[in-house]
């Protein structure tokens, strides 16, 4: 999609940040006693994010009432206006598109933040020190996830799927096929021990993250997974 790279725009998708450490524990920790109201800022800053695709979106409703408000028997009275709207919701039609697409995972987004940031003062709040803070905090969904490796591989995945389904891993890779003759494979792993065993191997070369690769695993269908946990695709971040 075009205007995705004219606005350098990625669908956002919440991801909980880095484990805290205890500084910052403390922190929040004072401040709530002091400050029972205090809330967090998301990290997403909508106009400095979305401007130009805002403005995109508030250009083609003003064209698109300028037509309703011309049409009619006397449209042709006002040809300099009504040639240029109706050209801008043509040429406006699909960035708009994406722009509906946008705001429903912008929404999801913040939704997820808010109850991420509410779970983490409850648990905050209730807790009795840092290290019991960490025990209630990183469990189930908010688990601590670990750094996301990517990989080109050109070299038989068998002894990757063998080393992974002895050790019940398998949700921690996700290989792509993403040429043939030769077989060239793309590799997600998010497991330290999978990661070193890929790289004791030949054939591996981390994914630069300039790489358009990173972008077709990311958003593509016609990529599918051959192999492992397919939804840690959505945890590639795009530059």
């Amino acid at each position: 999609m075009f205007y995705t790279r004219l606005f350098k725009l990625t669908r956002p998708k919440f991801i909980p940040p880095d484990k805290i450490d205890e500084d910052f524990y403390n922190e929040i920790k004072d401040r709530l006693k002091t400050e029972p109201d205090f809330a967090f800022e998301s990290d997403i800053r909508f106009w400095e994010t979305y401007k130009y695709i805002t403005i995109v979106f508030i250009v083609f409703l003003i064209s698109l009432s300028t037509l309703f408000v011309l049409s009619g028997p006397g449209e042709d009275k006002y040809p300099f206006f009504y040639g240029p709207a109706v050209f801008l919701v043509i040429i406006l039609f699909f960035p708009v598109r994406y722009f509906i697409v946008l705001m429903v995972y912008l929404a999801i987004y913040f939704k997820n933040e808010r109850k991420f940031h509410a779970h983490f003062k409850r648990v905050l709040a209730g807790s009795d020190n840092f290290p019991n803070f960490i025990d209630n905090f990183y469990n189930g969904k908010y688990a601590e996830q670990l750094p996301l490796n990517e990989y080109f591989y050109e070299n038989d995945i068998g002894p990757i799927k063998g080393y992974v389904d002895d050790r019940n891993i398998v949700s921690d890779i996700a290989i792509y096929r993403y040429a043939r003759s030769p077989d060239r494979f793309i590799i997600l792993s998010q497991n330290e021990e999978i990661s070193a065993f890929i790289e004791e191997r030949a054939g591996w070369l981390a994914i630069d993250r300039k790489d358009k690769a990173r972008w077709t695993i990311k958003y593509s269908v016609d990529i599918p997974c051959i192999y492992g946990n397919k939804k840690l695709q959505s945890r590639m971040e795009l530059a």
